[in-house]
């Protein structure tokens, strides 16, 4: 048995290293794109809706945060509109701010002057 993995290791030395180095680099890879920062409440106020998406049809919402426009995928259950403000979530990260839509039961709050009541 030792004999025939010492065959295999010499037979498949380039492969066994070239696979572990990029396992290793994909890995580095995805941490470097994941968060590393705890995660903060924050708000936004909902610009308006697109559809976008390269693996299919998506509804995205496009939020005002922190100065600047963010996408978010889909519509918070669709209670959402133009002019809510919206409850956030964020991460810092190495490139950067991650915001995602809180997972409260009601993500966005109307403006009190809106006539219509809140359903």
């Amino acid at each position: 048995m030792p004999r025939s993995l010492g065959v295999f290791w010499s037979a498949n030395k380039a492969t066994l290293v070239g696979l572990a180095l990029g396992v290793a680099i994909i890995g580095v890879f995805f941490l470097m794109l994941g968060a590393f920062g705890r995660v903060e409440m924050a708000t936004g106020r909902i610009e308006s809706f697109i559809i976008a998406g390269s693996r299919g049809i998506q509804p995205m919402a496009v939020v005002a945060v922190d100065g600047r426009s963010v996408h978010l995928p889909g519509r918070a259950g669709g209670r959402c509109r133009v002019g809510d403000q919206i409850a956030l979530t964020r991460q810092r990260g190495l490139l950067g701010w991650r915001y995602r839509i809180a997972t409260v039961p009601r993500p966005c709050g109307r403006n009190r002057t809106d006539a219509d009541p809140e359903t």
